[in-house]
């Protein structure tokens, strides 16, 4: 599971130390981060695996985090990153 996580989505494996609540959230926050640099790229079909990720990560969480979430971290990250450029 852990190399599927890590293949697949770019996710890094759960850690016993860490609530699910943080998990998933990092873990959003790492694909949001990754879709920015794929959108400013111009990388449509990594934006669009990265995207399905992210949704699905939403899917088995349900409830942990609203689906609008997902596009205003995204917003967060692309402003952080036209700010270093």
């Amino acid at each position: 599971m852990k190399v599927h996580l890590e293949r697949t989505h770019g996710l890094i494996p759960f850690l016993p130390e860490q609530s699910k609540e943080d998990w998933v959230y990092a873990q959003l926050h790492t694909l949001a981060k990754q879709y920015a640099d794929a959108e400013l790229a111009g990388e449509k079909e990594k934006c669009h695996r990265l995207w399905d990720s992210m949704l699905s990560l939403y899917g088995y969480h349900r409830g942990l985090f609203a689906i609008e979430y997902i596009h205003q971290v995204i917003v967060e990250h692309r402003k952080k990153l036209k700010r270093r450029a």
